[in-house]
């Protein structure tokens, strides 16, 4: 029997990996919400997020997981909801700003009092 001390190292190497793979998924995320700002597209398609889960459970080997993995990858549905509205509000925000006048807005991360005005 393993130890908890090497139960939990195991864990913590699971854990490495896995923020590996969320940035990864997440760098889609960000192109799924340029795409959508830029083609006017829903955040929200509950076809795609059904067929998602659907084919997830079906792969999932231990069943006996599948109420966790379920709500484990609603977690990420709603995660990647939330990042893409707050993506594209920024970028609509932003580019109301140059529209309206100013400058430099692009080269802005969050709130930027040191925008310019031009007009």
């Amino acid at each position: 029997m393993k130890s908890l001390d090497e139960i939990r190292n195991e864990i913590d190497a699971i854990d490495a990996q896995m923020r590996v793979l969320f940035e990864q998924r997440m760098d889609c995320i960000q192109a799924v919400a340029e795409y959508k700002y830029s083609n006017h597209g829903n955040i929200f398609d509950q076809s795609r997020e059904e067929k998602m889960l659907k084919k997830n459970l079906i792969q999932l080997k231990n069943k006996n997981y599948g109420k966790e993995y379920e709500r484990f990858l609603n977690e990420i549905l709603v995660s990647s909801k939330a990042y893409q509205k707050d993506w594209i509000q920024k970028k609509k925000s932003m580019s109301e700003a140059n529209s309206n006048g100013y400058r430099n807005a692009d080269n802005c991360a969050g709130d930027c009092d040191s925008w310019l005005f031009s007009g």
